[in-house]
């Protein structure tokens, strides 16, 4: 078991979760703050709203705490130690940083030092015993409970990954409760521990009730999630995921060509295959209009987000946001049905700024807003065809190009066949050549099916 030592600032802690390098936003939260919302972020947010700053937001949490008797600022100051793209719930995770586990003293009471120092013990000893990986550091809440943190670089919050998550965080916390002593004073907060988008007490905050500064203890190991998962994750459906994301991303893949120089199969090393962001989001618009011109809109009470992710597919199409605006009112007049104000209004965010989204975001809000299959999205690329089925197709393909392109041309010379032919007694094919604007040659090639037509003959009046 790792040995721990208090942490000299509070910073010392944080920077191991990168805060302050928030590459979005993570949230903070107090009971106390008197201006504003309770609930702000620090960071960058994909909508474009306002951020605050850590310090004047520990600025703001001030009130009078009873068990020192004076006001002070920072009291019942929480963070998240992942990061979200705009607001704090689990379908906005962007990065993860951390696992944790919440320890409550007995009925959530205030215990003394003593007490604390024994919860402490008995946890750690509990870890130790059940052989699972050290914590990288803990925080005393100020209460006499703990949250025990497992720190790792930020990684991308796909949803295959937070299920991992959670499972890293029930296989120690079912550890910790199954071994933990028959008196104990303590329990595990699995509600707390299992939610990453949880927001913990902040180190060098100020506990309300009992007055005392929580302090943070670092001096464990600092893991990489793929690590930690490794150690931990035992469903089957996860440890898949997880094989088959590190072949894709580390294993060379055999292609069925052979080596000029070795004889033996040639090895690629496999690489993301580039796409048209362009068409990516063009498919995506597709699909939107499809189900809003099949009514699915009219039953659909978000009908902004039709009109949001709408926007923002035609802002990646469009060569400006005018012409994208302007085409995303004509589709919420043909199947929308927000006034134009409205609409204009809920698109203000996506006006101002540029999104651009993963895969996995626009599927959260095709599904879960606009009640669209996201299946297209994860298609995987059909298999290739052989070579003779290619050939046959493209042959055929042409052919048919071809053909369609000869009845177009035909159908162009009749009518101007016609149109001479009611205005002079003959019609030459240099003349039919200067009515369609083609050469003589190509009259020529449909001169006989032109000429064999039974059309009626000009009308001949004699003279007066």
């Amino acid at each position: 078991m790792s040995a721990y030592s208090p942490a000299l600032y509070p910073s010392s802690f944080l920077d191991l979760l990168d805060v302050g390098k928030e590459q979005n936003c993570r949230f903070l939260w107090s009971r106390t703050i008197k201006e504003g919302s309770a609930w702000q972020a620090i960071g960058k947010r994909q909508s474009g709203k306002a951020v605050t700053r850590l310090a004047d937001f520990k600025a703001a949490s001030e009130s009078y705490v009873e068990a020192i008797e004076k006001s002070v600022c920072s009291v019942d100051v929480f963070l998240s130690p992942n990061q979200f793209f705009d607001w704090r719930n689990t379908k906005q995770l962007s990065r993860l940083h951390a696992n944790w586990i919440d320890i409550d003293t007995g009925d959530h009471a205030i215990v003394d030092a003593e007490l604390q120092q024994q919860i402490l013990s008995e946890v750690l000893s509990v870890i130790d015993a059940n052989k699972l990986p050290s914590p990288t550091a803990y925080v005393a809440s100020g209460s006499g409970g703990f949250h025990f943190y497992w720190i790792y670089g930020g990684v991308d919050a796909f949803k295959w990954r937070v299920r991992i998550w959670r499972e890293i965080t029930l296989r120690i916390a079912r550890a910790i409760k199954r071994s933990r002593p028959k008196n104990a004073t303590w329990s595990v907060d699995y509600g707390a521990s299992r939610d990453p988008s949880r927001v913990l007490r902040l180190p060098g905050s100020i506990h309300g009730k009992s007055g005392r500064i929580v302090n943070a203890f670092i001096g464990g190991p600092r893991y990489e999630f793929d690590d930690l998962a490794e150690m931990l994750v035992k469903s089957s459906v996860n440890r898949e995921r997880m094989m088959t994301q590190t072949v894709r991303e580390m294993v060379p893949k055999i292609v069925g060509k052979l080596s000029v120089t070795t004889g033996e199969p040639a090895v690629q090393i496999n690489t993301r295959r580039k796409h048209s962001i362009k068409g990516w989001w063009f498919r995506i618009y597709t699909e939107i209009c499809k189900a809003g011109r099949s009514g699915q809109v009219k039953s659909n009470v978000n009908r902004d987000y039709y009109a949001f992710l709408l926007y923002v597919a035609l802002r990646h199409i469009k060569e400006n946001k005018e012409d994208a605006l302007e085409a995303v009112l004509k589709l919420n007049a043909e199947f929308i049905g927000l006034e134009d104000g409205e609409c204009k209004a809920y698109l203000k965010s996506a006006i101002n700024k540029n999104y651009k989204f993963k895969k996995d975001t626009v599927s959260d809000y095709l599904e879960n807003h606009l009640g669209i299959d996201a299946g297209f999205l994860h298609s995987t690329k059909p298999k290739s065809l052989p070579r003779a089925e290619i050939k046959l197709r493209q042959a055929s393909a042409g052919s048919s190009t071809a053909a369609a392109r000869r009845l177009s041309r035909l159908n162009t010379l009749t009518a101007a066949y016609e149109d001479l032919v009611k205005t002079r007694l003959t019609v030459t094919q240099e003349a039919l050549a200067a009515a369609v604007d083609c050469s003589v040659r190509t009259v020529r090639r449909y001169w006989q099916t032109l000429t064999e037509r039974p059309f009626a003959p000009p009308l001949i009046y004699s003279p007066r």
